[in-house]
């Protein structure tokens, strides 16, 4: 869509050695004058506390910069489509007929793909339960089982895109449990930002509870599930949808009484993504995977990356943009931060 544009540039960031071997190939090997790669020596948290600071700087309007995850708001708009379409074709499918409602578990990293299950919902789409699942980096179901926030680090793990800290999107959720209150939202992530951690009232956190179901899934269990998916039901699961089966197992194991209940297991990428993970847990050598892939991803694997390395600082961040696309009487203004 946008390659070879001449109105339009893409940089895209990642964290340098937290993404799968693919994954940095399907972000590095386009070599196209408006496609930049910047391999940031840091976390997923730190590309996008980046993204934020250029989008809340100068530089937003400067360079009309924007942004294509889920920190833009038209991302999660585009993803309650298939929270209706999903609950309406789950209906299809239930001949018990005892219900209307279809219960959905979101692999969940970000928070943007189940808060756009939460919004839907409140639109009054047939959605049930909302379960979130996290991986190890299990922040959100600590938090939604005590009500404190805390960031004890983020350690690598099979599911590299939910490897998050700082869920962007959960001040989303939050900004409606604390009555649409700005300052209260804000108040809580600056004590994140100073402290780790925040906590709410029990009466705030029985809203959150009322809201989502929490689970997550060890490593261990990520694993084991992407053997059983492929014995029982000669599936293959990437290792981020098989945290969210396994939380889906945990759920309906917590509540029987919704057994008859349809539920939706949001799968979140292709298995082909993580040939390493998926080699590992099924016993397969990278060469039988290789032939597994799609014809796309098999090509990417002869072309030459092209990436910059950036300590994670968004004043490396905004002089590298403003190298590589040069703005009249436009300067850097991080130039002196120590950020």
């Amino acid at each position: 869509g946008f390659r070879n544009k001449q109105r339009a540039a893409i940089v895209i960031m990642y964290p340098q050695g937290r993404t799968s071997a693919v994954q940095e190939q399907q972000m590095t090997t386009v070599d196209d004058k408006n496609v930049k790669c910047i391999a940031a020596k840091g976390n997923f948290d730190d590309c996008q506390l980046i993204v934020k600071q250029l989008l809340e700087s100068p530089l937003k309007k400067q360079m009309n910069l924007g942004a294509v995850n889920s920190i833009n708001f038209a991302r999660i708009l585009a993803q309650m489509v298939y929270y209706w379409w999903a609950a309406f074709r789950a209906q299809e499918t239930n001949t018990t007929q005892q219900t209307t409602e279809v219960d959905f578990c979101v692999p969940t990293g970000n928070f943007g793909n189940i808060l756009a299950g939460y919004y839907a919902r409140l639109m009054g789409a047939p959605i049930g339960k909302l379960i979130i699942a996290s991986n190890a980096n299990d922040i959100l179901t600590r938090f939604h089982r005590t009500g404190e926030y805390r960031v004890d680090g983020v350690s690598p793990t099979y599911s590299p895109s939910m490897d998050i800290a700082v869920s962007s999107n959960f001040e989303r959720f939050l900004y409606d449990m604390f009555g649409k209150h700005g300052p209260t939202v804000q108040d809580k992530f600056m004590a994140l930002r100073t402290s780790g951690k925040f906590a709410v009232s029990p009466e705030e956190l029985k809203g959150t509870q009322e809201a989502f179901c929490a689970y997550s899934a060890s490593e261990t269990e990520t694993m084991e599930e992407i053997r059983h998916s492929h014995t029982t039901h000669q599936q293959m699961v990437d290792p981020h949808t098989a945290v969210g089966v396994v939380a889906a197992h945990k759920f309906r194991r917590d509540h029987p009484d919704r057994k008859h209940i349809p539920l939706v297991c949001l799968a979140t990428a292709h298995w082909s993504k993580f040939p390493e993970t998926m080699g590992a847990a099924l016993g397969l050598s990278q060469e039988v995977l290789f032939e597994m892939m799609p014809e796309d991803l098999r090509k990417l694997r002869d072309l030459k990356k092209h990436f910059t390395v950036l300590d994670p600082r968004v004043a490396e961040v905004a002089s590298f943009l403003l190298e590589n696309f040069p703005q009249p009487n436009v300067s850097n203004p991080f130039t002196h931060a120590s950020c």
